[in-house]
């Protein structure tokens, strides 16, 4: 089985102390600088999001969830050179904390995007205040991929994609270790960029943006695919799109935003729900998804998701049932179960006492896939768990937990974050010297 992942990023100019829109601009310079200088490092993965202020740079797939971070630190660190240069930087949040209104990448399928979930066709490009896309353009996650070994025409017939789907909705919770506790100056949530994009922007499309349903069959799943598109289609044609443009616009990934999804490209269960972080969280991160997914597979343990029949209200007994094994089945929380403990991390974060409870257990049962080489950066994020320190956390204690703040005290914000990266980094190479000593060889004086 092989993983992947892509993580977005904010670009914020250091001289203006406002979001960049120069992302088009900062790729040719990305481009031109590899060209010149790394040539040997193979494919550039690095490109543009659907707004100017964001960029986003993905992994060669591969066996080895330590290749795979190999591959991100290293596009990570040579995007940073660059950005030093160009005079602007990577935000390690999630979510810029200052109020600004993102500009859109002039894109036939954004505008579509845009009109839909305004439920009327706009009259341009340009987002407004009121645009449901403007959170979207405030959203940066992590997405993690997992491969799905049957081939898709074969999906129906096994329960791979039940299964590895199902546990990829048991690590949906994972969205307590935030990043993004403002959002446009306010805070009223631990993952403001959860609560913006799940609970807002998709407020009225929750098949095409909201949690799913822990599913019964793999069937199901494609089912939940085939919903999405038709009611997306019915939506946009209602508003007055071609139909046949739609049907275009669905060939490719579908009409899907969930925290966790079937990815129909890539035959992948898709995790999208992380924040984006330090990229010393972004790594351990991977690594309790990957080690936890390891289990799932059919060349591995081929363990079996069986949701807990129970129709209570979750408590510590539920959570203590969780993720326990009887032969190949591993027990998981049902629907209603798994959607009150990832709207208890998107609103309360590691604090909340079943939140903090069940990520316990995650980590318990997600750490039987690990490899040894592999243990120190997973500690990283379990010793964020017991002390709380998330980058939320560290927010919130820079502001006084405060409501609201300005835009110059959330620009303030936004560089200390960045500031913050050099001894990030620095102590990062302590607890992963393999992979940054492979770097150094490759890129030197990074």
């Amino acid at each position: 089985m092989k993983f992947g992942m892509e993580s977005e990023k904010h670009i914020f100019n250091l001289e203006t102390k406002k979001p960049s829109e120069g992302v088009f601009s900062f790729i040719e310079a990305l481009t031109e600088f590899r060209g010149n200088r790394y040539h040997t490092l193979g494919d550039n993965k690095t490109t543009n999001e659907f707004v100017l202020n964001m960029i986003e740079f993905g992994t060669t797939p591969s066996e080895s969830p330590m290749e795979v971070l190999k591959d991100y630190l290293l596009h990570y660190l040579m995007v940073r050179k660059v950005a030093k240069r160009e005079k602007v930087a990577l935000v390690p949040l999630a979510s810029l904390p200052l109020d600004f209104l993102p500009h859109m990448v002039s894109k036939w399928g954004y505008y579509v995007q845009n009109s839909i979930l305004s439920g009327r066709k706009q009259d341009g490009w340009m987002m407004k205040p009121d645009s449901p896309l403007r959170a979207a353009g405030n959203c940066a996650g992590i997405h993690v991929h997992v491969e799905i070994e049957t081939a898709p025409e074969f999906l129906y017939s096994n329960r791979e994609l039940m299964d590895k789907f199902n546990m990829g909705l048991q690590l949906t919770p994972m969205i307590a270790f935030s990043s993004s506790p403002y959002f446009f100056g306010k805070h009223s949530a631990m993952s403001m960029r959860g609560h913006s994009y799940y609970n807002e922007t998709y407020k009225h499309f929750a098949i095409n943006g909201a949690l799913p349903s822990v599913m019964s069959s793999s069937m199901a799943v494609l089912d939940g695919v085939r919903k999405s598109i038709d009611h997306w289609m019915l939506r946009g044609t209602e508003i007055g799109f071609n139909r046949d443009q739609l049907e275009g616009l669905m060939r490719g990934k579908g009409a899907n935003w969930n925290p966790v999804r079937w990815n129909r490209t890539w035959n992948t269960i898709e995790l999208r729900c992380l924040d984006s972080d330090s990229i010393e969280l972004d790594a351990s991160k991977f690594l309790w998804i990957t080690s936890c997914m390891k289990r799932m597979d059919l060349k591995g343990e081929a363990l079996q998701c069986r949701p807990l029949n129970t129709e209570r209200r979750v408590d510590r007994g539920m959570l203590r049932e969780a993720f326990q094994l009887s032969g190949r089945e591993v027990a998981i929380l049902p629907t209603h179960a798994i959607s009150e403990i990832f709207e208890r991390a998107i609103e309360f974060g590691t604090r909340d006492d079943l939140v903090e409870e069940y990520l316990h257990a995650l980590a318990e049962f997600s750490v039987a896939g690990l490899q040894p080489e592999e243990k120190r950066i997973f500690t990283l994020l379990y010793r964020t768990l017991e002390t709380h320190r998330t980058t939320s956390e560290w927010m919130l204690n820079r502001t006084g937990r405060k409501a609201a703040i300005s835009n110059e005290e959330a620009a303030a914000l936004v560089i200390e974050s960045i500031s913050r990266q050099d001894q990030v980094i620095q102590n990062f190479r302590s607890e992963a010297p393999e992979i940054f000593s492979l770097l150094d060889e490759m890129v030197p004086q990074m």
